[in-house]
């Protein structure tokens, strides 16, 4: 799954999410791998986490392999998947989809 735009909300997907440097993702994400080009901000799980030289993360990451290019930005907290704190992906028809915030209701 590809983000150039604006996403607020969940994002889970199967195989990988590339946020775009054009792309601002405010939520959680849980995905086999992560890379950011661009900005995040909640908890995110994953195998492997990347942030490349024009990312920026801000939140909590649960991941197995951390990588920080040289102009990546990382604030927060990370930790290592653990079998008592990893979530298992099912398999599915499909392969990545967010979960949108609600909307406020009107009064």
């Amino acid at each position: 799954m590809n983000v150039y735009g604006v996403v607020e909300g969940q994002i889970r997907c199967d195989s990988e999410v590339f946020i775009g440097e054009t792309g601002r993702v405010t939520g959680d994400i849980l995905a086999m791998n992560i890379r950011v080009s661009g900005y995040m901000e909640g908890g995110l799980e994953c195998g492997e986490l990347t942030i490349e030289h024009s990312g920026k993360v801000t939140g909590e990451a649960a991941t197995d392999s951390f990588k920080i290019e040289e102009g990546g930005q990382f604030e927060g907290s990370s930790r290592r998947r653990t079998t008592d704190n990893v979530t298992q992906l099912k398999r599915s028809s499909k392969r990545g989809y967010a979960i949108p915030v609600a909307a406020s209701k009107p009064e």
